[in-house]
């Protein structure tokens, strides 16, 4: 069971990342209308957006453990698996 779990997760994750940077280049794109952008440039910049990504992905874990109580944890888990079967 965690190891499907802990696969949904990473999937999640790494979609959710993917749309994050989407999001901001688009969002950088439209600033800078007709601005001719190297492939170097661009990869750089999305290695930036991908890493603010992960330090918000971070600091949004260590809120949730600080704040989450073991009680809160397990009722959280029976809910999910129960929505899942």
């Amino acid at each position: 069971m965690g190891c499907i779990s802990s696969k949904m997760n990473a999937c999640i994750m790494h979609h959710s990342r993917e749309l994050y940077i989407e999001r901001k280049e688009k969002r950088f794109q439209m600033s800078r209308v007709g601005c001719t952008d190297s492939p170097e440039r661009k990869k750089k910049r999305r290695k930036q957006f991908e890493q603010e990504f992960l330090r918000g992905v971070e600091s949004d874990r260590k809120f949730m453990k600080k704040n989450t109580s073991d009680i809160d944890i397990i009722k959280n888990y029976k809910k999910s698996t129960e929505e899942m079967f």
